[in-house]
């Protein structure tokens, strides 16, 4: 199969799966939302992601920053993903918790600088945010294969699915996401 053709593929997959990536997608944004409002409620975990964040840009240069950015993305979405075999359920708590950490962190940024912090968001988050819902939406579906007959067969189909879109369409937007979130770090750096 082609490129072209695998990537239409893909592209029908995921909108076969929509309703799936825009639970997905509500689950962060509300999460995102709690954690904005209720910031201070995870203190370790809170803190634990503050310090990630300030020690990967320290020590590498801008191309070493992008590279880090995109494989952690990469695998963050993978797992994401993959960890959706079990039931369904891994996907949602780790959309809520990204979510969360998501709304208390722009909560304290924008209480200790300004709001305009959420314009250096958006030109990453429109590739990241719907490449990681998208992992979660077929994460969730994986989970759901155990629910229905022909379990084996289905299994088979929707990983193979999975992993078409994911290498077709999410590695593509997190490459995107991640190109331009190592740019906006080193220049504002």
């Amino acid at each position: 199969m082609a490129i072209r053709s695998k990537f239409r593929k893909a592209l029908q997959i995921v909108k076969s799966n929509k309703n799936l990536i825009y639970i997905s997608f509500f689950i962060l944004l509300l999460s995102a939302v709690y954690g904005y409002f209720f910031s201070g409620q995870f203190p370790t975990l809170e803190k634990e992601f503050l310090e990630f964040l300030k020690s990967i840009s320290l020590d590498k240069n801008p191309f070493e920053l992008t590279l880090f950015i995109i494989y952690n993305n990469i695998k963050s979405s993978l797992f994401i993903l993959l960890l959706g075999i079990i039931a369904g359920i891994i996907p949602p708590i780790i959309l809520f918790t990204n979510g969360y950490i998501i709304g208390s962190v722009l909560h304290t940024t924008i209480q200790e600088t300004s709001p305009l912090i959420l314009l250096a968001l958006v030109p990453h988050g429109i590739f990241e945010i719907p490449a990681v819902c998208i992992s979660a939406g077929l994460g969730i579906r994986l989970g759901l294969v155990w629910f229905k007959k022909n379990r084996k067969k289905n299994f088979k189909r929707v990983i193979k699915e999975s992993i078409l879109v994911f290498i077709y369409i999410v590695i593509p937007l997190l490459i995107i996401a991640g190109i331009i979130e190592g740019t906006l770090i080193w220049l504002g750096g």
